[in-house]
């Protein structure tokens, strides 16, 4: 993630019997980060909670996120037990390495920043928000093998 552009932010806390889910779909969906998680290449996000958070929780974070972030993005995460959040999750994602394309439409409006993937031959998703593949990469470049989380 080093020397990769820009950088979006994404918090979300929740406190409610689906505390996992809502809180990260809440950092995905923050103003500061929007759909641009499916167009970084590189995605760091941490878990906290307290005493109470359970194992089955980082799991559903962790399924939230990287459903929506790109198949081969570079994935990080950390999960922190802290005992000032017994009841709640927080959940803070920083993505980075977007495409330059994607850097000057956010840069110039960041309503705009929602992309569209127009995949060789495809329609339009109806998936949405969706990726923009990068300008300077080549269509004929090898794809990376999906990623896998261990933890």
């Amino acid at each position: 993630m080093k020397d990769s552009g820009t950088a979006m932010l994404g918090v979300g806390v929740s406190s409610s019997k689906n505390r996992a889910e809502e809180a990260a779909e809440q950092a995905t969906l923050a103003p500061l980060i929007g759909s641009s998680i499916q167009s970084a290449t590189g995605v760091v996000y941490n878990i906290t909670g307290g005493k109470d958070i359970t194992l089955q929780e980082v799991n559903r974070v962790s399924q939230v996120v990287t459903s929506l972030a790109d198949p081969s993005a570079n994935i990080i995460f950390g999960a922190v037990v802290d005992e000032r959040y017994n009841g709640e999750i927080h959940v803070t994602i920083i993505a980075t390495g977007f495409t330059q394309s994607f850097q000057k439409t956010f840069l110039s409006d960041p309503r705009g920043a929602k992309l569209v993937d127009k995949g060789a031959g495809s329609q339009e998703s109806t998936k949405s928000p969706v990726s923009l593949k990068s300008s300077a990469s080549n269509n004929s470049a090898p794809r990376m093998s999906p990623r896998k989380l261990f933890f």
